[in-house]
């Protein structure tokens, strides 16, 4: 059931991170994991990945420190483990050629901050399936 899946929300300010989570909570999702930037979510990918509850959708940030959310999103596309893992940017970065570039890096959805609630969830839902 999608309701159990597990989300991945990834960004550097903790307001909107929680924002996120609550959005994703008020909608019905119940397994919200959080991370700052981009290389603590990637050791969250991997340790959720050898047990029984892998992330099923990552939901990024761009602009972050250590690993941003492009770097992120080449190095889980970059393994065979992820590469089919719904990946979601939501971003301030507004210019078309940022917009190419993650999609040539396969982002599965990118949106533009702030996002509308009902197009965030309904791209969420085609994402997972039934």
């Amino acid at each position: 059931m999608k309701q159990d899946a597990l989300f991945l929300v990834i960004d550097d300010m903790a307001t909107t991170s929680k924002l996120t989570s609550n959005l994703l909570t008020m909608k019905g999702f119940k397994n919200i994991m959080r991370a700052s930037d981009g290389e603590e979510a990637w050791k969250i990918l991997i340790d959720q990945y050898v047990k029984t509850k892998p992330v099923a959708c990552v939901i990024s940030d761009w602009n972050m420190p250590k690993l941003n959310g492009l770097d992120l999103l080449k190095k889980v596309r970059a393994d065979i483990r992820f590469l089919t893992l719904p990946f979601i940017m939501l971003t301030n970065e507004s210019e078309k050629m940022n917009l190419l570039t993650a999609v040539k890096s396969g982002v599965s959805a990118y949106f533009i901050k702030p996002v509308k609630t009902d197009e965030l969830i309904t791209k969420i839902n085609a994402l997972l399936g039934p």
